[in-house]
């Protein structure tokens, strides 16, 4: 990817991100499972860009029977060019059972759309195939274990771009059903939003 103006980033590590060109992050406050700090877990250790992260709890492995969700916003100020969604990850769910569910909105949250197998999404790519599932009908998801950082990025057509007239919600959603397998859920960290001229 090369990157154009419009370049907006959220490390998690306070200071370093100014507020100018920050991406504005909402934690439901009823929500006790995402949270932002520094992982201690056994898996997740460490954050890609010392020292914090937004992980599914910082301590301990994810809850069953839950559903937790933390939203990114973005404000669009240049239409020209493809929209990319930057950020790293690690994951660790159980295999096709829980996951973790990335949409987004651009009425202010009242309609969301899955961004797998999406008509605007232009590409999305940087994580492992085997980590691609549902879990339930046309519910996609990013599943399983990788414990590797990768690199994802979440890119939408230009066309598209240029219907959108105010503020872009991303929602990125940890699910979980009954059975616990003492897991540690997922990771992220290093989101970056930006217009592109040229994509490889």
């Amino acid at each position: 990817q090369s990157r154009a103006q419009d370049f907006y980033y959220q490390y998690f590590d306070g200071a370093d991100t100014s507020i100018w060109t920050s991406i504005m992050i909402e934690i439901d406050s009823s929500d006790r499972l995402w949270q932002i700090g520094t992982p201690q877990k056994t898996i997740f250790s460490s954050a890609s860009t010392f020292p914090n992260v937004i992980v599914t709890d910082t301590l301990n492995i994810y809850p069953t029977n839950d559903t937790s969700s933390f939203i990114a916003k973005y404000v669009p100020t240049d239409n020209m060019g493809i929209f990319a969604l930057n950020w790293v990850q690690k994951l660790d769910y159980e295999a096709g059972k829980d996951g973790g569910r990335i949409e987004y909105s651009t009425d202010g949250g009242v309609t969301w759309d899955n961004t797998f197998n999406n008509p605007y999404i232009y590409n999305f790519f940087g994580y492992d195939f085997a980590n691609y599932d549902t879990l339930g009908v046309d519910d996609y998801v990013l599943t399983g274990r990788d414990t590797n950082w990768r690199d994802i990025w979440l890119c939408f057509e230009s066309s598209w771009l240029n219907t959108v007239t105010d503020t872009v919600f991303f929602k990125f959603t940890s699910i979980s059903d009954s059975n616990q397998t003492n897991q540690e859920g997922w990771m992220i960290d290093n989101l970056l939003s930006h217009i592109t001229w040229t994509h490889t």
